[in-house]
């Protein structure tokens, strides 16, 4: 059904689609959008500044070459590496990659040289700053002025003061060796408590646990002093003088401390040692209270091995980066030797001999 059957309203006459009815049909032809390349073009044509500037011969506007106009729908101008930092950028031609790679070696290079020059400026201000605290101690000090002894408190044999005699940067390291023997002290007195147990809970087996017994006592008498001045009175004096040959000292006896830790963690049978040997033996006894001391004993040695061995490491590695060594030890004790009271006595003995002879 057409338009005319359905509308019976309609005037059969009245087509407006009908050629024959006087309508004229014409096509307009729609001006460029404001944003095509044509009428930018053409703007850019009409502008009397860019046509004045540009070169008849070639399409050069203001010195600037295009082979194409300014706004076409051509692809983009590929950039080069230099222009282009992206990531995205391929990179076409092996000169320009190998220039890159030589240019980013020369500023890894540079920074390298940059961070050493600052490592030696901190070292060089950590001396700096090392001198003058020995500078300002010395001055505080009068000359042949000797503090009197403070160090043990109930019966002072040594002067003792880390505050005023160990450099700032040290005195953290110094106070942990030093807190490192003052639990050697306690522990050494647990560990007779521990032994007093056993004897008074072993009455079968008196003989070896009295035996026990008395090497303890001997530990606490033995061991307190001699740990002080064999191991950590040399480091103390290391940290204030800066000396290999303290150094070296500790290393040595100190060595022979962790040894003495780990033989005092056994804890064998009868050896002054609560450890763990004794722990096994009352424990199995089903004796409470001395595997409960023994327990403790054992744990206690086994912490203090522990921290001997971070401390000896620690000290260790700091010896090392402040550039000591063992040759620089022994020609220290030789120097110390021959101006010694002693070795000056022995020199001119030894030349006395060889003149008389």
């Amino acid at each position: 059904m057409n338009r005319k059957e359905s509308n019976p309203f309609a005037d059969p006459h009245d087509n407006p689609f009908d050629e024959n009815n006087g309508y004229k049909f014409t096509t307009v032809e729609m001006d460029d959008p404001e944003d095509s390349p044509s009428y930018l073009n053409q703007k850019y044509e009409q502008n009397s500044f860019i046509s004045n500037s540009r070169d008849a011969s070639s399409n050069n506007y203001l010195g600037k070459n295009i082979d194409t106009p300014i706004y076409s729908s051509a692809k983009k101008e590929q950039f080069t590496l230099d222009q282009s930092p992206s990531s995205n950028t391929k990179i076409t031609n092996p000169e320009d990659f190998e220039s890159i790679l030589l240019r980013r070696e020369r500023e890894l290079n540079e920074r390298q040289k940059n961070l050493e020059a600052q490592a030696r400026v901190l070292e060089e201000e950590r001396l700096e700053q090392q001198r003058e605290s020995e500078r300002l101690r010395t001055m505080a000090i009068p000359s042949g002025f000797r503090p009197a002894n403070n160090f043990p408190p109930l019966f002072p044999l040594i002067y003792h003061n880390i505050d005023a005699e160990i450099p700032v940067h040290d005195r953290k390291a110094v106070r942990n060796i030093f807190r490192e023997w003052l639990s050697l002290v306690v522990i050494l007195i647990f560990n007779f408590i521990t032994c007093t147990i056993l004897m008074v809970s072993s009455p079968s087996n008196l003989t070896g646990a009295s035996s026990g017994f008395i090497s303890s006592l001997i530990y606490v008498i033995t061991i307190t002093p001699s740990s002080f001045f064999l191991w950590y009175r040399p480091v103390y004096n290391a940290y204030m003088k800066d000396s290999a040959i303290f150094y070296s000292i500790f290393f040595i006896f100190n060595g022979c401390h962790l040894l003495f830790d780990l033989y005092m963690f056994i804890g064998f049978l009868s050896t002054g040692s609560g450890g763990l040997i004794n722990f096994i033996a009352v424990l199995a006894a089903g004796k409470v209270l001395a595997s409960v001391f023994c327990g403790i004993t054992t744990v206690l040695w086994f912490l203090h091995g522990l921290l001997s061995l971070f401390l000896f490491k620690k000290t260790h590695s700091y010896y090392k980066n402040r550039g000591h060594s063992f040759a620089e030890a022994k020609q220290q004790a030789y120097v110390g030797f021959a101006t010694s009271n002693a070795g000056q006595a022995a020199g001119q003995a030894a030349i006395n001999s060889y003149v008389g002879s």
